[in-house]
């Protein structure tokens, strides 16, 4: 993964946008395989991981995205074989990504000082109204895209992007779309297999929506929440419920 390391860096200093884009396709979720491998076997055993794995080596981030999505269901389907539902189920919702403690560190730290979970939450959206803001006036990538005007007027009218909203002792959070201006073109088609393909951040799940014959056991959306609970147990200090209230049909993951 160095050389794609290495293209990265290079995309971004010559301002090749379409570059930066197919790396971080491949570099995005490089990790979770192997996570997958280590941690079924950390939960379940190394007997129930080989049975799922199979004796192929694991899927390479380099796989077109269409075989990354067949390989990854395939193994989902095995352990729904083995496995109880709820027990697959949960072992999902923990996420395949690594954890970022650092971060939740710094995040702490602001929850701390801004005193109340609203006003944290508020905090949240604002700075990230900000980010977005100033990727719009640069001309610049957020990830792998690009920040118009309309993605802008659609975040701002739909507060349980990214910070979340707080209702009760619940907080309703989304993710913003994986590629948001695509996301809008396709809803205005009323398109309903690229909008899910366009919302869909998950890069080993995300080739299967273009077929819109394709049968995704909605328990493979529990991979989403993995990235909500780190952060927000990261932030409080205890353990937390995520559930998913939405799943990508036929747009981006509602918490």
């Amino acid at each position: 993964m160095e050389y794609l390391t290495h293209l990265l860096h290079y995309a971004h200093y010559s301002d090749n946008k379409q570059l930066v884009i197919s790396t971080m396709e491949v570099l995005d979720g490089f990790e979770m395989m192997q996570n997958l491998y280590d941690r079924l076997a950390l939960h379940f055993g190394t007997a129930v991981r080989d049975q799922v794995i199979g004796n192929e080596p694991l899927p390479s981030p380099a796989l077109h995205q269409e075989e990354r999505a067949r390989r990854t269901l395939d193994y989902i389907a095995i352990m729904l074989e083995l496995l109880p539902r709820e027990e697959v189920a949960s072992f999902l919702n923990r996420g395949l990504r690594n954890r970022y403690t650092d971060w939740y560190k710094i995040e702490r730290e602001r929850f701390l000082s801004a005193g109340t979970l609203d006003d944290y939450m508020s905090l949240r959206q604002k700075s990230f109204l900000k980010t977005l803001e100033t990727h719009f006036a640069e001309g610049s990538l957020f990830w792998t895209q690009e920040i118009t005007a309309e993605v802008l007027e659609f975040v701002r009218h739909h507060p349980q992007i990214s910070a979340g909203i707080l209702d009760n002792n619940r907080v309703l959070i989304s993710k913003i779309p994986y590629m948001t201006s695509l996301y809008l073109a396709a809803r205005r088609e009323a398109d309903t297999t690229k909008m899910r393909y366009y919302g869909c951040h998950n890069p080993w799940i995300r080739g299967a929506m273009l077929d819109p014959a394709a049968e995704i056991d909605p328990i493979a959306c529990q991979i989403s929440c993995g990235f909500f609970k780190d952060f927000w147990e990261g932030i409080l200090e205890q353990q937390v419920e995520v559930k998913t209230q939405e799943f990508t049909y036929p747009g981006p993951c509602n918490m």
